[in-house]
Parts: C-alpha cells; structure tokens; sequence
C-alpha cells in the first residue's frame, strides 16, 4: 500500500484542459508570486493547506495511518503536506514577503482547483479557510472561458 496525497481530482476532460493551458502560460509562478505579496492570502493559503493535511490523515483507517507511522518519508507527505502534497515548510511567514528563490512552489494548479471546488460543493463539511489559491483559478476561468459552465 502507497497512500497518494491528492484527496481531490478534476474530472471534467474540458476544465481539465483549460486549467493545463494556464499551467504551461505560467500561471503557477504568477499566482505564487501573487502569494508572496499577500499576507493575508498567504495566512489563508497556510490554513487551508493544514486543514487539508489534518482530512486527508482523519481520512485514514487506524490500521492504514499505522501502517504509514512506519515510513518517516511516508507520515511526511501525509500528515504534514498540503495540497498535491506542498512541501508547507517552504513558506515563509515570518514577514511579508517570500524569498522567491526559495523552493516555495505551489506545484498543481488542478489540485489546487478540484480542492476549492470540493471546499465550495461541501461548505458545511469544511472547518478550514477556501483554497485561496483554487479561488484565484475559478475567477481567471472565469474571466477567459465564458462558454466553460463553472
């Protein structure tokens, strides 16, 4: 057994594609860059990817979280790593700005999107600021595809 970090999927072949196309235009580094001027997004980026470490763990069966206690690297990747297993460590809050050649890396933006858009559907389930990040993305699909039904 090898658990996956990645709780949440985008299944639609269509938003999928759209959001692949902002990945290669560059949007990953574009919207972490917009992270590190934002505190306050920052501080919601933060919480929200706790908050999805802390479900994807209390998901685990007891045998299976366990099993995972037994790998260092393992327990790491899923009781520590946010979103499509974001290494939180790499970001800085101890003041307001982010050293971008950091490895600070937000990594998916369709992990980002399919954990918002879980958050968004399940909003009395969710005890955790929305992905700040997946929000980012649903405003600039949006803004560039007013066929795509969001």
């Amino acid at each position: 057994m090898t658990p996956f970090p990645t709780l949440y999927w985008i299944c639609c072949p269509v938003i999928r594609g759209a959001v692949a196309k902002m990945e290669q235009e560059g949007y990953i580094r574009i919207l972490e860059r917009r992270l590190a001027k934002d505190s306050d997004a920052m501080d919601r980026f933060l919480k929200s990817h706790k908050g999805y470490a802390k479900e994807r763990w209390n998901g685990l069966k007891a045998e299976h979280q366990d099993f995972v206690l037994k790998s260092e690297s393992m327990t790491k990747v899923l009781k520590f790593t946010g979103v499509a297993g974001t290494d939180l460590a790499s970001f800085s809050t101890k003041d307001s700005t982010v050293d971008m050649n950091s490895k600070m890396h937000i990594k998916c933006l369709h992990a980002h999107y399919a954990h918002y858009r879980s958050q968004r559907e399940n909003t009395s389930g969710c005890d955790y600021p929305l992905n700040i990040v997946g929000q980012w993305i649903h405003k600039l699909l949006q803004e560039r595809h007013d066929d795509l039904v969001l």
